[in-house]
């Protein structure tokens, strides 16, 4: 009776079932992330903002705080900042903007003096009931001064189409202007 034969017959089936699993697997992470609408980020530069942004926040409470009131943004006034410092370092500013209509809450985080990402929202008002009637949210990522990712209500917006170019190509010019500005008011040159 030979052995040997059967032993490495078991290791080939062993094998091939290991295989199809680890196929199944990958399979099932790849659908998962398409139907979850995330696309897999190939270079990792999203989760590194993600990990700055977490660790700005986790150390909020020990930044100075800089306040600002009566801020005009576009014929806009009123406007509420609060500036985060570590040392000299601009860590976050926390824009707020209230017109008759609309309510914003616009955050701005810096990592060795770039912006690296910006969340907006946008909460518009009944004008007869004044509760809000609906929300709007921006995730900006930016590495060395350019946008990187965009989301849109968590919708991720390509940013080689033509409805970034129509939609929000003018929104992120003004969102990295108005950062610009804010800064400015707190680090004056």
């Amino acid at each position: 009776m030979n052995h040997s034969g059967d032993y490495f017959s078991i290791g080939e089936k062993a094998l091939r079932t290991l295989h199809r699993a680890a196929l199944c697997i990958l399979v099932i992470n790849l659908f998962a992330s398409l139907v979850s609408g995330q696309r897999v980020e190939p270079d990792g530069r999203v989760s590194l903002i993600h990990q700055r942004y977490n660790n700005i926040n986790r150390k909020l409470a020990t930044y100075r705080k800089v306040k600002k009131n009566g801020i005009e943004i576009d014929s806009e006034s009123g406007g509420r900042m609060e500036a985060y410092l570590a040392g000299k370092q601009l860590r976050k500013i926390v824009f707020r903007l209230n017109s008759e209509s609309s309510r914003w809450q616009m955050e701005y985080y810096y990592w060795t003096g770039n912006l690296i990402f910006v969340y907006h929202k946008k909460v518009k008002m009944n004008m007869e009931t004044m509760r809000p009637e609906s929300t709007e949210e921006r995730r900006m990522y930016f590495e060395d001064g350019k946008l990187i990712k965009l989301l849109v209500d968590k919708a991720d917006v390509s940013l080689t189409d033509a409805k970034f170019d129509e939609e929000y190509k003018a929104e992120v010019e003004n969102t990295l202007r108005l950062s610009d500005g804010l800064v400015a008011r707190v680090q004056p040159r």
